[in-house]
C-alpha cells in the first residue's frame, strides 16, 4: 500500500488500482497471488515481496487460513534483501489478512504470529539485525475475516445454496478504516510519502531493476535458515579452495616453468624449427593440456574433501549448489597461470621468430658467401636478394602476428570470468553493508551495454579529469553544465541525469547536480587515482583473482569512509545503482590497462621485424669482410662482445628477479602486522613528526605501505643487486677467456662459423642459458688465421669497457628488482579494506574474510571527520564514545555512533565494539600522544584539504604549540 499525494493512474508489473481517502490518494498494486503461478519459483516469489517491502508502506498479506512457513520463508528472504539493497528508507507495516476463519478468537492467531515472528528473529540472528527495525509485525496487525458466503442445504428443496453474507462486507470496511488509519500513522511516524505519481515510477522502476539485476544472486534461498545454512557451506568450501588453489598455483607454476625452459633448451640446442609454430601456438596448447590435467585432478580433490566435510543431514539440499562453485574459483588461478604462462612464450616466440627470420635472410645469402662465387658477385646483387626476402618475410610475419595476438574480447573476457567467479562465490553473506552483495554479475554482453549506457558520463568524467587541477577552467567546466538557462547543457545534463540513475528523486535537480558535482569532482577522481596506482604495478597480473579483489576495495573504500559524498547522500541516493557504475568504472579502467599490456607485449614480438635492416647490414659487413682476415677477426669480436654483454644482462636479469622473489616471499620485514606497525611508527608515531609521511598514511594508506615495504626490504634488494652484478662480471671475464682458448686452439680457426661455433658451447658451460645467433660468425672461409687471431684477441682490452657497460646498465637491474619487490609485497600486504571513520588499514591476514580489524584506528580528524555545525576537526578515536556519542551526516543523525556502524559499516563493529570494551584510551575523549602530536604538524593541511574549521585554540599540554605545523597547500612526496 502505498500513499502519494496526487491524483494519477499507473500501471507496473503488477495488477494495479487507485483508491481515495479524504484528500489522500492510494495506490494499490496486486501481486495476483504468490507460490501459484507456473513459472514461478524461489526467486519469483523472493523478488514479488521483496518489490512490496521496498516499495510500501503497509504490505497486505492476503492468506487463507494459517500463518504458513512458506510465509515466514518469504518475508525472512525480503528482510535480507531490504538490508542488503539499502534503498528503501520505510519501515512498512505488515498486515495479515487471514480469510475464511469460522472462529475468530484473535487468541491463537496471536500466538501463531508471536511464534512466526520469534521464528523470523532466530533464523535473521545471523544477520545482527533487530526485526523491529525494519519491518512493523504486531498483534493489531491481524486481520481475521469470514468467507465473502455461506452456504447449507435446502432442506426443502434438497440442493446445496450459497449466498453473500453480510458480516464479510461490515468486516471489509472496518478493514478498510484500519489501512487508512495505518496509512496516516505510518507517514506521520516515517515522515516519508510518495509526492507525485512521476516520482512512484521511478521509485518502484529503480526498485525492480536492482531486485530484477540481483535476483539470481541475493534472493536465491527459499528461506533465512537456508540462507545461513549456505553461508556454513561456504566457509566450509572457501577452506578447500583456498588450499587447493594455493597447490595449482605452486604446481602449476612449477609444470610450466619446466615446459618453458624445454622449449628454451630446444631453441639453444638450435633444433630445427617448424616455420608454421614459429609463434609456438602449439607448445602453448600442449602446455595448457597439462595445466588442465592438473586443475582436474584437482577440482576432482576439492569435490571429495568438500563431500567429506558435507555429511551432516541439513546439508544435503544446499550443498550441491555451494559445490558448483568450487571448481569455478579454482580455475580462477588456472586463468591466471595461463595468462602467465602466454606471455612468458611471447619472450620465446620472439626468440624463436628471430632464429626463423634470421635463417631464411641467411639461406637467401648462403651462396654468395661461397669463395667461388664470392669473387664474382658484386656487393649489390646480394643485397637485391637480401631486400627481395626481406620484403616477402615481413609481409608472411604480419599476417602471422595478427593471429597470435590475444583481442580487446578476448582480454575482456579474461577479467570478467574472474570477477564474476570472485563475486558468486563471495555473494550472499550476511553483512547488509557488504559490496559483493550488491555487484551485479557480467556477461560480456552486458558489459559491454553497461558501458554504452555510461558513455555520456564516462565522456564527462574523462573530460573533466584531463583538466589540471591548478587550471582556474577546472571548476567552472563542472558550474557550465549546470546553467539551467541554457537549453543544450540542460539536455546534456538530463541525458546524463537519465543514464547514471543514481537519484532516489529524480526532479530534486538542485540537489542531485550537487550531488553529481561532489561525486564527480571528489569521488572519481579519488578512485581513478587509487585504482592507477595499483594497476601500475599489474604487470602480468592483470587476470589475478587479488587484483579484481583489489578493485573492488577501492570502490567499497571509496564509498564507505564517513566523509565520502556518498555516506554524506545516502538517503538520497540509489546505493545499488551506483555501486554497479563505480563497478562497471573500476573494470573499464582495469582492462584498458590490460589491453594495453597485450598491445606492448604484441609490439615487443614485432621488433623481429624492425631487426630485419639490421641483420641485412649485418650480412653484407660480414660478406665486405671476407676478403680480409684481419677484418673478419674484427668484426667478429666486436659482434661476440655485444652478444656476450646482451646474453649476460639478459639472464642476470631473470636471476635477479628470482632472487629477490625468493628472498621477498619468505621476508619477515614485509609480514603485514610488522609492516603496520611501521608503518604507524614512522608516519603517525614519528618523533619529531614526520609531516610528509603522516599526509601519506592520511591520504593513500594503501599506497604508503608498499612505500614502508619496499624501504624495509631495501638493504636486501640492493644486496641481491650487487652480489647478481659482481658475478656477471666475474662470469663475463671468464666468458672472454673461454673465448680466447678456443680461438688459440691449433687449426681450428679456418672457418667463422665453426669458431663461434665451439665458443658457443664453451659459453653456455659457463653461462647456463647462453642462446647462440644465427648472425654471428656466418659461414665463411678465414684466409690467414694468424690475422684472425691477433685481431680477436683485442677482446682482452674490451674488458673494462665492458665492465663501464655493465655499470651503466646498474638502473636497470634496480628496476627490475624493484619490480619483483613490488610484486610480492602485493600480496603479502593483503586487504585494503579501510576504516570508513578514520582510514585505518584493515590487518586481518586471512585470505577472505567478513570482520575487518586494525591494530591502530587513529583520531578521526585525520580522515575529515569534523563536529557538526561548526566544522572545526573531531580529535577523538572512532572507537570512543562508541555508546554514547553521535555521528551526524547531513541530515542523519546516528545515536549512538554504534548504530552508523551497525547500519554502514558493519564489517567493522567486532573490532570496534572490541577496542571500546579494552581499548586504553576507551573512556577518554582524545587521542594517545603520538596522534595529538601528528595532528599539530599537519593540521594546517588538514584542515585545508578538508575545508575544516580549525580550533581557536590548543590545550599546550596536550597539543604542544611548539611543533611546526606544515602549510596549508603542502602536497606529499612519494617515492
Amino acid at each position: 500500500m502505498i500513499r502519494i499525494r496526487s491524483i494519477a493512474t499507473f500501471a507496473y508489473i503488477w495488477a494495479s488500482r487507485i483508491a481515495y481517502y479524504k484528500d489522500v490518494t492510494i495506490v494499490i498494486l496486486d501481486t495476483e497471488g504468490l507460490l501459484s503461478l507456473e513459472e514461478s519459483g524461489s526467486i519469483f516469489d523472493n523478488q514479488m515481496i521483496t518489490m512490496a517491502v521496498l516499495s510500501s508502506h503497509i504490505v497486505l498479506i492476503n492468506h487463507k487460513g494459517e500463518l504458513s512457513s512458506n510465509l515466514e520463508g518469504l518475508i525472512g528472504m525480503s528482510l535480507y534483501a531490504k538490508l542488503q539493497l539499502q534503498n528503501s528508507p520505510l519501515k512498512p507495516k505488515l498486515l495479515f489478512v487471514l480469510r475464511d476463519q469460522m472462529d475468530r478468537n484473535k487468541k491463537i492467531f496471536c500466538e501463531q504470529l508471536s511464534q512466526f515472528k520469534d521464528n523470523l528473529q532466530t533464523s535473521s540472528r545471523f544477520l545482527k539485525v533487530s526485526i523491529d527495525d525494519e519491518l512493523e509485525i504486531k498483534h493489531e496487525n491481524i486481520v481475521l475475516l469470514p468467507s465473502a458466503f455461506s452456504e447449507d442445504i435446502n432442506s426443502d428443496l434438497n440442493i446445496q445454496q450459497r449466498w453473500r453474507n453480510q458480516t464479510f462486507p461490515i468486516m471489509i470496511n472496518e478493514l478498510r478504516l484500519n489501512i487508512f488509519n495505518g496509512l496516516n500513522e505510518q507517514i506521520i511516524k516515517q515522515n516519508h510519502g510518495y509526492k507525485d505519481f512521476d516520482y512512484l515510477y521511478n521509485k518502484l522502476t529503480n526498485n525492480w531493476k536492482s531486485i530484477d539485476e540481483l535476483g539470481q544472486g541475493l534472493l536465491m534461498c527459499k528461506t533465512l535458515h537456508e540462507l545461513s545454512t549456505s553461508n556454513e557451506l561456504k566457509d566450509i568450501a572457501k577452506k578447500i579452495i583456498i588450499m587447493k588453489s594455493t597447490t595449482l598455483l605452486n604446481e602449476g607454476k612449477l609444470l610450466l616453468d619446466g615446459e618453458l625452459e624445454k622449449q628454451r633448451q630446444l631453441i639453444i640446442s638450435n633444433v630445427t624449427i617448424n616455420n608454421a609454430d614459429i609463434h609456438l601456438k602449439q607448445f602453448i596448447q600442449q602446455g595448457k593440456r597439462n595445466l588442465e590435467n592438473l586443475t582436474i585432478c584437482l577440482v576432482r580433490e576439492a569435490n571429495d574433501e568438500y563431500d567429506n566435510h558435507t555429511q551432516k543431514s541439513y546439508f544435503i539440499d544446499m550443498k550441491e549448489r555451494i559445490s558448483k562453485n568450487i571448481e569455478p574459483s579454482i580455475r580462477c588461478n588456472q586463468q591466471l597461470l595461463e595468462q602467465r604462462f602466454e606471455e612468458d612464450s611471447y619472450t620465446i616466440a620472439q626468440t624463436n621468430a628471430t632464429i626463423h627470420v634470421q635463417k631464411q635472410l641467411l639461406d637467401s645469402a648462403k651462396q654468395y658467401f661461397d669463395k667461388e662465387i664470392r669473387i664474382k658477385t658484386n656487393i649489390n646483387e646480394l643485397e637485391n636478394a637480401l631486400n627481395k626476402r626481406h620484403n616477402e618475410l615481413v609481409k608472411e610475419f604480419q599476417q602471422r602476428l595478427d593471429s597470435f595476438k590475444k583481442s580487446q574480447n578476448d582480454v575482456t573476457q579474461t577479467i570478467l570470468n574472474n570477477y564474476n567467479r570472485l563475486v558468486e562465490g563471495r555473494r550472499d553473506t550476511a553483512l547488509k553493508t557488504d559490496i559483493y552483495n550488491r555487484c551485479p554479475t557480467l556477461d560480456i554482453n552486458k558489459y559491454h551495454s553497461y558501458c554504452n549506457i555510461l558513455n555520456i558520463l564516462f565522456d564527462y568524467i574523462r573530460a573533466y579529469l584531463s583538466i589540471p587541477e591548478k587550471d582556474a577552467k577546472k571548476s567552472s567546466w563542472l558550474d557550465s553544465l549546470f546553467n539551467s538557462s541554457n537549453s543544450n547543457t540542460k539536455r546534456q545534463w538530463e541525458n546524463l541525469r537519465i543514464n547514471s540513475d543514481w537519484f532516489v528523486d529524480h526532479r530534486d535537480d538542485d540537489k542531485n547536480k550537487s550531488i553529481f558535482k561532489t561525486v564527480v569532482n571528489n569521488l572519481i577522481p579519488q578512485l581513478n587515482q587509487n585504482i592507477l596506482s595499483m594497476l601500475s604495478t599489474l604487470k602480468l597480473s592483470y587476470s589475478d583473482p587479488q587484483t579484481i579483489m583489489s578493485l573492488i576495495s577501492h570502490v567499497d573504500n571509496a564509498m564507505n569512509g564517513q566523509t565520502s559524498c556518498i555516506q554524506e547522500n545516502f538517503k538520497y541516493l540509489n546505493i545499488v545503482r551506483i555501486t554497479w557504475d563505480l563497478i562497471v568504472i573500476a573494470l573499464s579502467l582495469l582492462i584498458d590497462e590490460a589491453i594495453k599490456i597485450v598491445d606492448l607485449k604484441h609490439e615487443e614480438l614485432r621488433k623481429a621485424i624492425s631487426k630485419l635492416d639490421k641483420w641485412k647490414q649485418d650480412i653484407k659487413d660480414q660478406f665486405i669482410v671476407m676478403g680480409n682476415s684481419a677484418g673478419q677477426g674484427r668484426k667478429f669480436r666486436q659482434d661476440l662482445e655485444n652478444q656476450i654483454m646482451s646474453e649476460i644482462v639478459r639472464i642476470y636479469k631473470q636471476k635477479t628477479s628470482d632472487a629477490i622473489g625468493l628472498n621477498m616471499s619468505t621476508s619477515t620485514h614485509i609480514e603485514a602486522e610488522k609492516i603496520a606497525r611501521s608503518a604507524y611508527d614512522e608516519s603517525i608515531g614519528s618523533q619529531p613528526p614526520n609531516g610528509d609521511n603522516i599526509l601519506k598514511y592520511v591520504y593513500d594508506i594503501n599506497r604508503y605501505y608498499p612505500e614502508i615495504a619496499l624501504e624495509k626490504v631495501q638493504l636486501s634488494k640492493d644486496n641481491i643487486v650487487n652480489d647478481q652484478i659482481s658475478k656477471l662480471k666475474i662470469i663475463m671475464n671468464d666468458c672472454i677467456k673461454q673465448a680466447i682458448n678456443v680461438v688459440k686452439k691449433p687449426n681450428l680457426c679456418r672457418n667463422v662459423k665453426e669458431v663461434y661455433i665451439e665458443i658457443a658451447k664453451q659459453l653456455d658451460v659457463v653461462l647456463p642459458g647462453f642462446t647462440a645467433s644465427e648472425m654471428i660468425g656466418i659461414a665463411a672461409e678465414i684466409g690467414n688465421p694468424d690475422q684472425f687471431i691477433q685481431a680477436f684477441q683485442q677482446i682482452e682490452s674490451s674488458q673494462r669497457e665492458m665492465e663501464k657497460r655493465i655499470d651503466i646498465l646498474r638502473g636497470e637491474f634496480e628496476d627490475v628488482a624493484t619490480e619483483s619487490c613490488k610484486t610480492t609485497i602485493r600480496t603479502r600486504l593483503g586487504c585494503q579494506t579501510c576504516c570508513p571513520t578514520c582510514g585505518a588499514k584493515c590487518d586481518n591476514p586471512e585470505l577472505s574474510h567478513e570482520n575487518h580489524r586494525s591494530t591502530e584506528h587513529i583520531a578521526m580528524a585525520f580522515k575529515g571527520v569534523k563536529h557538526h555545525n561548526i566544522n572545526t576537526p573531531t580529535l577523538e578515536l572512532c572507537y570512543q564514545k562508541l555508546q554514547t556519542g553521535s555521528f551526524i551526516l547531513k541530515n542523519e543523525r546516528f545515536t549512538p555512533r554504534i548504530k552508523y556502524y551497525e547500519a554502514r559499516a558493519p564489517s567493522w563493529l567486532n573490532d570496534l565494539d572490541s577496542k571500546f570494551q579494552n581499548g586504553t584510551l576507551r573512556s577518554e575523549s582524545y587521542p594517545p600522544p603520538e596522534q595529538r602530536r601528528a595532528w599539530m604538524a599537519v593540521r594546517n593541511a588538514l584542515v585545508a584539504h578538508y575545508k575544516m574549521t580549525d580550533h581557536t585554540s590548543y590545550d599546550n599540554n596536550m597539543y604542544p604549540s611548539s611543533i611546526h605545523s606544515l602549510p596549508p597547500e603542502y602536497i606529499p612526496k612519494w617515492k
